[in-house]
């Protein structure tokens, strides 16, 4: 009866822990990294969680593809980013990209007609 109730409290744990680091995987690739890289890039975050229309991405070996495709309908917020031209035709289409130094990783963002869209790539 002992071994039963250590192997049960062995198990409770274990899928515990297996939770919270699936947990944080999922906070890690869908709000914290996209994030992060938007305020790199940019300077600033113009689109959240709530924003997020889909992800996709993965990798191994040292190489990757991530992708965040966000719906932005808050103008104030693409229009802070655009030159004056866009602003009078009311339309703003834009790239912004990095390398980050020492490392062989991009990040790129681009923005049109209301859809931004974020990449990590890993070389």
């Amino acid at each position: 009866m002992n071994v039963s109730r250590r192997l049960v409290a062995s198990a409770a744990v274990g899928l515990t822990l297996l939770a919270a680091l699936y947990a944080l995987h999922w906070y890690q690739t869908r709000i914290a990294r996209p994030a992060l890289i938007q305020r790199e890039v940019l300077g600033r975050e113009i689109a959240s969680y709530e924003d997020l229309l889909s992800y996709e991405g993965g990798g191994a070996y040292g190489q990757g593809l991530w992708r965040w495709t966000y719906h932005i309908t808050d103008n104030k917020t693409w229009s802070q980013l655009c030159n004056v031209a866009a602003k009078r035709d009311n339309s703003c289409e834009f790239e912004r990209s990095r390398k980050i130094p020492g490392q062989d990783i991009r990040d790129d963002i681009s923005y049109s007609d209301g859809t931004l869209v974020v990449e990590e790539t890993w070389f």
